[in-house]
């Protein structure tokens, strides 16, 4: 048997934390970041005790499956999907009311994300220091996650936009467009350096994130790059974006922000900007309403599927074939559109997760209440940092039977995280490199 990593036990880290002067009263029974301690009742959620632990040595790969000898408990398909109703998204229903061969295999769950101390202790200080000042304005957050007891929908969705993802990353990723069957391929290079979320301060803490994405579509479409720095308040400092295209020379310009409903690139609108990351961009056009919380089966420790061949992108849905969910606790938000405000999506439901404060999926409705959008993030807990990505990421168009997904790392050199990026390396002029993809 594979050795697995080591956990720290809860008790360890909250005492560790309490000696640094949280008292018992401000996290009862909670984890470091918020989510609760004990397992369920019924025993299919463990408790959280302490995540995976960083490896005495590095791993093989930065992605290797911390859990290689687990297997499925069963199989959710078609035929008695309506047996597991209430623990699964309206996303994942419609998949098995319109396609027969669509399945979920269900693995034991795995409280596996962990952070480093620095988050934590910082999550800790962030307790009754941070306020919102209106839906985008943030004050007093430091680092960690903001409201770790939100009592809010935007305040969960805050913990989202600044969970901890690692200081700097780079990947190197296939994508596909699933239209009438047919997979259209490209290829995709990802930097990314955050300010807020970064252990080395290497960039302002007032910034989200300076990002470099470079796609080589399918023929016949030249390859885009395109760099742009988000803040933290993008209604106070709206993006900034530059991009360039071989068929303009390789020649940077600058674009009028983007976001919202505008359409991602060669994503066939299948995708819109605001979908990037499950939710990214304003919060200003939807009123966003905290449901509680609920178990239910959303995809989680993706390190096979991650890994997985562009074969996984099935010709109506993604392959069940190394595809891992399971059973965790996840908090409910509502976004329904502001009054006089408009979007192709005028309700939203997210499914957030309470260890990760990731979104995992999203119900995305229109104006006539159709379930139009069903998004799905396969959380990838970064052993090798103690941080969370997704990979692989998939968009449904459920009217239309197409869908989209990018992130499958086959035939990819192996993700750099914490890769040491500087905002430098995120200049206009970055635009204009050419990044051969093959």
């Amino acid at each position: 048997m594979r050795r697995q990593s080591a956990k720290r036990p809860a008790c360890a880290l909250l005492a560790a934390l309490l000696a640094g002067g949280v008292s018992a009263q401000d996290a009862p029974g909670l984890t470091p970041v918020g989510a609760q301690l004990a397992g369920n009742a019924a025993g299919t959620i463990p408790d959280w005790s302490g995540g995976l632990a960083v490896s005495p040595e590095p791993p093989a790969h930065p992605l290797r499956d911390p859990y290689p000898d687990d297997q499925p408990v069963f199989v959710i398909s078609a035929s008695d999907h309506a047996l597991h109703a209430a623990q699964l998204a309206a996303g994942h229903r419609a998949l098995f009311a319109k396609y027969p061969s669509y399945r979920m295999a269900v693995f034991p769950t795995r409280r596996s994300v962990a952070f480093p101390d620095a988050v934590y202790a910082a999550t800790a200080g962030n307790r009754g220091r941070v306020k919102l000042k209106g839906a985008d304005a943030l004050a007093g957050a430091r680092l960690g996650v903001p409201f770790p007891e939100p009592r809010s929908g935007v305040e969960v969705l805050w913990n989202h936009r600044l969970r901890y993802r690692g200081d700097s990353t780079e990947w190197r990723y296939q994508r596909a467009t699933i239209v009438a069957g047919e997979r259209r391929l490209g290829r995709s290079l990802e930097r990314i350096l955050f300010g807020y979320g970064n252990l080395r301060r290497t960039a302002r803490a007032d910034m989200h994130s300076y990002n470099l994405l470079h796609i080589k579509p399918a023929p016949p479409y030249p390859d885009v790059t395109a760099v742009w720095h988000d803040s933290i308040n993008p209604l106070q400092s709206p993006r900034k974006i530059w991009a360039g295209s071989a068929g303009l020379g390789g020649r940077a310009m600058r674009n009028p922000p983007v976001g919202y409903d505008e359409v991602g690139l060669f994503t066939e609108r299948i995708r819109y900007f605001d979908m990037v990351d499950m939710f990214s961009g304003g919060f200003d056009r939807y009123v966003f309403r905290l449901l509680g919380k609920r178990e239910v089966y959303v995809p989680y420790n993706a390190h096979r599927l991650a890994r997985d061949s562009i074969e996984a992108a099935g010709p109506r849905h993604l392959s069940g074939r190394n595809a891992r969910y399971e059973l965790h606790r996840v908090w409910l938000v509502e976004a329904t559109l502001r009054p006089g405000e408009t979007h192709s999506v005028a309700r939203r439901l997210f499914y957030v997760d309470e260890d990760s404060w990731s979104i995992l999926l999203v119900d995305g409705y229109d104006a006539a209440r159709r379930l139009i959008r069903f998004q799905e993030g396969h959380l990838l807990p970064l052993e090798a940092i103690q941080a969370v990505d997704y990979a692989p990421i998939v968009t449904y168009d459920l009217p239309a039977e197409r869908y989209f997904v990018d992130r499958l790392l086959a035939d990819s050199p192996a993700p750099k995280l914490n890769a040491g990026f500087e905002p430098s390396d995120f200049l206009p002029r970055a635009a204009k490199l050419a990044y051969p993809l093959p």
